[in-house]
C-alpha cells in the first residue's frame, strides 16, 4: 500500500531552462552529481524529492504536475517570465494551467483552508 510519494524524476531537454521555470515558481534547486552520473538538480517538495535530470533524447512523454501556490496569477507570471507558457486549450474551470519548457502542463492552485492551516 503506497502511503506517500517519495520522489519524481523529471527528464528534460534543457536542464537550465527547466530549472529556470521552476525557480519562477519558487523551487529552490541543488546542483547535483552521483558516481560520474550526470549533473542533474534536485529539491524538496514536501516530503518529495524533485529531480530534473537531462534527457538522451527529446522527452516522449508529457506528465502533468499540480503545485499548490499563495498567488496562482503571481505565480503564473514570473514562470511565463521565465520561459513557461499558457496551456491555451486547458477546460474551463481547470484553474490555471502552464507549459514548462518541454511541454508539460503545470497546474497552479491554492491550499485549501485545511492545508494552510498547516
Amino acid at each position: 500500500m503506497v502511503v506517500d510519494l517519495s520522489l519524481l524524476v523529471i527528464r528534460t531537454s534543457d536542464i537550465d531552462a527547466a530549472k529556470r521555470f521552476y525557480e519562477a515558481l519558487g523551487l529552490l534547486w541543488r546542483e547535483e552529481r552521483h558516481e560520474g552520473g550526470p549533473r542533474h538538480d534536485s529539491c524538496r517538495v514536501g516530503a518529495t524529492l524533485l529531480e530534473l535530470y537531462p534527457a538522451k533524447e527529446a522527452p516522449r512523454g508529457r506528465m502533468r504536475l499540480g503545485f499548490r501556490v499563495d498567488d496562482p496569477a503571481r505565480a503564473a507570471e514570473a514562470a511565463i517570465a521565465a520561459g513557461g507558457r499558457w496551456r491555451r486549450d486547458a477546460h474551463p474551470g481547470a484553474g490555471i494551467i502552464l507549459q514548462d519548457p518541454d511541454g508539460n502542463d503545470v497546474e497552479l492552485a491554492v491550499p485549501s483552508e485545511h492545508e494552510a492551516l498547516g
